[in-house]
């Protein structure tokens, strides 16, 4: 638990409603009214403060423990209360993971990739070529059949459909390929 470093004080002195401005409105008008004589007229003295005093914390959180009471007198430096620093450890040590997180991916990244993993991504692009391939030769073949009046439009639809899948992962094949050899992008 942390304590609390107190902040300045800042005094201020408000007539506040309530019964300590009551009391003074009812004197002052009892006092002008009695102006009649020196025999009438009522000599007071004292005093009259009202203090407010703001604390504020740097970080937010909860409330422990309160070190002072209401009224008590405290010097500068003095602890007033502890906040509950459970909530801090556990972004710290967050904030820590992540950063640890982070370190490993860059060592990761500045390494580069492992010569199994770029033969392994070459295989998986020879391999999309030739699905892609396979289903290019079976996309003409059931086009010449409709040209031609023999094949069937679903045929043709199918084969498109097929051809086109197979485009799209050879291209990403590629690519992880490309990023493999590549490596981290320089910025």
């Amino acid at each position: 638990m942390t304590a609390i470093p107190p902040l300045s004080r800042t005094p201020r002195s408000r007539f506040r409603s309530g019964p300590l401005a009551a009391l003074l409105g009812s004197a002052l008008l009892l006092f002008s009214g009695c102006s009649a004589g020196d025999r009438d007229r009522i000599h007071a003295s004292g005093q009259i403060e009202a203090t407010e005093v703001r604390v504020a914390t740097r970080v937010a959180g909860t409330l422990s423990r309160v070190a002072i009471e209401e009224g008590d007198v405290v010097a500068q430096g003095a602890t007033l209360a502890v906040l509950d620093t459970v909530d801090l450890a556990l972004a710290r040590n967050q904030a820590r993971a992540g950063r640890e997180q982070a370190q490993a991916n860059l060592a990761l990244l500045t390494a580069g990739s492992r010569s199994e993993d770029v033969s392994s991504a070459r295989e998986e692009v020879a391999r999309q070529q030739a699905s892609l391939d396979g289903a290019e030769k079976a996309f003409a073949r059931a086009q010449a059949l409709v040209d031609r009046g023999l094949g069937a439009q679903q045929a043709l639809d199918f084969a498109r459909t097929q051809r086109d899948m197979a485009l799209g992962s050879s291209g990403s094949a590629r690519a992880t390929l490309a990023r493999l050899t590549h490596g981290a992008r320089p910025e």
